[in-house]
């Protein structure tokens, strides 16, 4: 077995797998009754983005027995050097295989992730048919927004948890517990996880097709267990939340603290599966909001927060959220809204998101006519569209996003007409506001997949050929220079329809792709149809028989047995509601619609007392009033691991620290205030450091010592204060006098079989020969480095290059080098070395260099 962390220096993204984040819980495995593996099957900064991974992974390790760990889809430079290595792969707290877990939980956020599934298995060394796996492996279970149909996953999983997991995911743990310290057999704790609410066992399921190819039966297999009903949270202020989120150190996704407001959703949009899946409307109340935001703030040090929900502007009590964002203006706290809805928004709300950086705000018509949205049940009118989008560009946005979908049921010519009409008066609105910059339109067109447990579950899917000639037609229509329009690959859309309503039929198929080389095919640069093309051709499975045909209103479904507590009778109401056009009022607002989620009981619609967001205000940043101004310096190691974090990564990472610490740092004036901080120049990502700074200006007068103890208990140990001293605001920045650096330099000497013999032969001389090398290297007047994009003589930038030791295992160089040459670069023309080689240099940063007076500077000396 091979440590991971070996591979770091020969990968892209060494970010991605070194652990060590702010928050994230280590705990001895050894110890612990059950080992629950968290695993997402995506790179690292798409899954440490999604929330639900978040929640199960503090719930799980807030219980003593348990120890829950995580890991992601590694990307492809690593994948290729797990396998000719032949290493598993292993959780990123502990480095412990994935099949030496008791639970592996899958997240299935969306269809085109399902290689990537097989892919992780394969690399964890797990067999990928659960038949294949008897008691001594893994059990593997999925949950996640693709849960409502994961036939074509069948044969690959154990269990699957259909519905919210924050109770289900104990319960699961609890069942395998008692099972494994009973020592019963495989089968048995397969038909107790059976007895989980929510809990789906595709084994005890035997799905029979007729003629035709369609089902004609699914059959349970155990007494009692005619079908799944989804799992539904009932008190949403009463589970648990994770106000000490993992603190990435690379960017991420969605790199900001996420509040979950409220989940589900009533609108009742006809093509929205999560419209569906997650009723009832259920609401946390404005104070455990507060409370959660104020822990979330303090224990990670984020500046901006993200207010979630499947329509945020329906939350209930506005008033008291603007008067939360008022609360946290003066700590420079930027508040984003996702999700929303044309219709829902006040004024007030509005200018409440406009204090923030304006990045973008998003519109959804989702179709070019009224028409087409009564069909669907959207639920806005063109007015509230353009209503919108007038307040947004006049409060201050510059870029607006706008949503569309096409192929959505009984669309005509008329509605591509009506994206582009609609898309060209929302241009002619940004004109007419006088913005100080031109107004940037991005058009999102996605094609319309017909997903189950929807009203449209029944209608077919656009032919391939009819994608293309409407996603050409959009492109023709729409080319004004501020409009960017982003499309999906019709392939990808056709294939993410056949997985999302495919029966267990299409588990060969995802096999057989898989074989060929699918993987990461959410992706653009990787996804290719050719592997699907052929994998379809071996199996001898038509598409079309998926996707674009109708299915008789009385067929039985691949996932009939699933029930998400919504009628079939409802979703059949509102398919023959959406062909006559009609419209389907939103149940918080009027009477009940009877889709049969509601008991009035235990699952029902839970939201607070709503209250008026008109006469409210918007809270306003701090005004630009000069502030007391005290100015530190301060020097840090940077060691471990943590070398392999970037320079855009590492300032991130001491202003989130700055802000956990509570130090009260200056922001800079204007539109968009920035913490006043400066650091050293950029350090190659790989590289060690004893020698890095950075400036900070403070509102209040400190004493050096309290700076680094509050710094240093908010850091990671590789990643320490080592001095801090006041200097004068006249000072010189680092930028000014920090151009000119030290290094030491290790080179291990053994013969790798790729450098040549003459490196080897230099590596091996003498001490003697080895200075006099040098001293040739060094009289060269010019020493050209080849770029990818130009020639670069590195020889002016070379201050020092000596030999402080030869050994017979490693060589130890001192280079004084100015920081636009990395120091690797220097290594490879002196010695010659390959790739790998360079990938194994020691090297450590020990000082920014004075070239004037030819010493080292000290932390003060650097400005004097």
């Amino acid at each position: 077995m091979h440590d991971l962390k070996s591979f770091l220096p020969q990968v892209s993204k060494p970010t991605r797998y070194i652990n060590q984040e702010i928050n994230a819980i280590h705990k001895d495995t050894a110890k612990a009754d059950t080992k629950v593996a968290l695993v997402f099957p995506d790179v690292y900064e798409i899954g440490m983005s999604n929330l639900g991974l978040h929640i199960l992974y503090n719930i799980l390790n807030a219980r003593d027995d348990v120890v829950a760990e995580r890991s992601y889809a590694p990307w492809v430079d690593m994948e290729d050097i797990l396998r000719l290595n032949n290493s598993p792969l292993c959780s990123l707290e502990s480095s412990t295989p994935l099949l030496e877990f008791d639970i592996v939980g899958i997240s299935l956020p969306y269809e085109m992730c399902y290689t990537n599934v097989l892919n992780i298995l394969d690399l964890a060394h797990i067999p990928l048919r659960a038949a294949e796996r008897d008691a001594h492996f893994p059990l593997i279970i999925g949950g996640g927004a693709s849960v409502y149909n994961p036939e074509p996953l069948a044969e690959f999983f154990d269990f699957f948890l259909l519905g919210d997991g924050e109770e289900a995911i104990l319960e699961i743990v609890d069942v395998y517990s008692q099972w494994k310290a009973g020592g019963g057999d495989k089968q048995s704790l397969l038909e107790s996880l059976a007895r989980i609410s929510g809990g789906y066992v595709p084994s005890l399921f035997e799905p029979s097709y007729n003629r035709s190819g369609e089902i004609a039966l699914i059959a349970p297999l155990l007494p009692d267990y005619t079908h799944v009903k989804r799992r539904v949270l009932t008190d949403f202020d009463k589970t648990p939340y994770p106000t000490k989120p993992v603190i990435p150190y690379m960017g991420i996704l969605h790199d900001r603290i996420n509040i979950e407001i409220a989940r589900g959703c009533t609108r009742g949009c006809r093509f929205c599966q999560a419209g569906i899946t997650y009723r009832p409307a259920r609401e946390k109340s404005p104070q455990l909001i507060e409370r959660l935001l104020a822990e979330s703030l303090a224990n990670s040090g984020y500046d901006e927060v993200s207010f979630s929900s499947l329509s945020v502007g329906d939350y209930s009590c506005w008033p008291q959220l603007l008067e939360l964002m008022k609360k946290h203006a003066p700590e420079h706290i930027s508040f984003s809204l996702p999700s929303l809805r044309p219709g829902t928004l006040s004024a007030e709300m509005i200018d409440q998101v406009s204090q923030g950086r304006k990045t973008g705000f998003t519109i959804a018509p989702e179709a070019g006519t009224e028409r087409l949205r009564r069909v669907i049940n959207k639920g806005i009118t063109h007015e509230d569209i353009m209503e919108t989008a007038t307040a947004v560009f006049k409060a201050g946005w510059s870029k607006l996003k706008l949503y569309f979908m096409i192929g959505l049921p009984t669309e005509k010519q008329e509605d591509l007409e009506g994206i582009v009409a609609t898309v060209e008066e929302i241009n002619k609105i940004a004109r007419k506001t006088g913005a100080p910059r031109p107004k940037q339109l991005n058009v999102g067109i996605s094609f319309f997949v017909p997903k189950p447990h929807t009203p449209f579950q029944w209608w077919p899917q656009d032919s391939l050929a009819d994608m293309r000639a409407k996603q050409l037609f959009l492109k023709k229509r729409l080319t004004r220079r501020n409009f960017q329009l982003k499309w999906q690959q019709p392939e990808v859309s056709y294939l993410e329809g056949l997985l999302a309503r495919g029966d267990r039929k299409l588990g060969a198929l995802l096999f057989r792709a898989w074989q060929k080389g699918a993987k990461f095919d959410a992706w653009s640069e990787h996804f290719d149809s050719s592997h699907w093309e052929a994998a379809l051709a071996d199996c001898a499975i038509a598409p079309d028989f998926y996707l674009t045909r109708s299915r008789g209103l009385q067929e039985k479904l691949p996932w009939e047995h699933l029930h998400t507590g919504v009628t079939k009778e409802f979703l059949l109401g509102e398919y023959e509601r959406a062909l006559k056009g009609e419209v389907t009022p939103d149940c918080r607002q009027q009477k009940c619609v009877n889709c049969g989620v509601c008991d009035a009981e235990v699952k029902m619609m839970r939201k607070n007392d709503t209250v008026s967001t008109k006469g409210a205000t918007a809270c306003q940043l701090p005004a630009d009033t000069p502030a007391s101004r005290f100015r530190m310096r301060a020097k840090f190691a940077k060691r471990g691991d943590l070398k392999f974090i970037s320079h855009l990564d590492l300032c991130r990472t001491m202003i989130r620290a700055i802000r956990r610490a509570g130090l009260p740092i200056n922001y800079s004036q204007g539109f968009h205030p920035h913490p006043k901080v400066s650091f050293s120049a950029a350090l190659p990502v790989g590289t060690q450091s004893s020698a890095e700074y950075l400036d900070m200006e403070l509102g209040e007068s400190l004493q050096a010592f309290e700076v680094t103890q509050r710094l240093n208990k908010v850091l990671p140990t590789q990643l320490q204060i080592e001095t801090v001293m006041p200097i004068p605001l006249s000072f010189r920045s680092l930028s000014q006098i920090s151009d000119t650096f030290g290094y030491r330099i290790g080179i291990p000497c053994y013969a790798d079989g790729e450098d040549g013999e003459s490196a080897d032969t230099l590596l091996h001389a003498s001490q003697g020969a080895q200075e006099a090398h040098i001293q040739n290297f060094l009289a060269q007047s010019s020493i050209i480095l080849e770029r990818a994009d130009k020639q670069v003589d590195i020889r002016p930038a070379i201050i020092k290059l000596e030999l402080v030791q030869a050994e017979a295992k490693q060589l130890e160089l001192e280079l004084i080098l100015k920081s636009q040459i990395r120091p690797q670069e220097v290594i490879r023309k002196l010695y010659r070395l390959s790739s790998s080689r360079l990938a194994q240099l020691q090297i450590e940063r020990i000082g920014i260099w004075n070239t004037i007076e030819n010493k080292w500077h000290t932390p003060l000396e650097v400005s004097s």
